[in-house]
C-alpha cells in the first residue's frame, strides 16, 4: 500500500479593498485572512507585489503596515502572496 502525502497551499481569502488618508499608516494583520492545514502561521513567507508608491512593511508577527508618503494622491494595487515551507 502506498501513502501519499498531501500538502495543500495556504489560501487567502477577503483582504479588503481600503482606503487611507495622505501621511496615514495602514496596519492589516495577515493572520486573519490566511489559513493553512498543513503548517502553523508563523512558518509561511509573505511577499507584496505591484507597489510604487506606498513603503510597506510586512513584519515578524504578520502584519502589513501601508504608509503613504506626504501628498501622495492615487490609487496603489497590491497583490500579497504567501508561501508555505515546502514552497506551495
Amino acid at each position: 500500500m502506498a501513502i501519499h502525502v498531501i500538502d495543500d497551499a495556504p489560501q487567502i481569502s477577503d483582504i479588503p479593498d481600503t482606503t487611507c488618508s495622505v501621511s496615514d499608516t495602514l496596519a492589516l494583520d495577515l493572520d486573519q485572512f490566511t489559513s493553512d492545514c498543513d503548517d502553523a502561521l508563523d512558518a509561511l513567507e509573505w511577499n507584496v507585489i505591484g507597489n510604487a508608491h506606498l513603503a510597506i512593511d510586512i513584519t515578524d508577527d504578520r502584519m502589513a503596515r501601508l504608509f503613504s508618503p506626504d501628498g501622495w494622491t492615487g490609487t496603489e494595487s497590491l497583490t500579497f502572496t504567501v508561501h508555505d515551507p515546502d514552497g506551495n
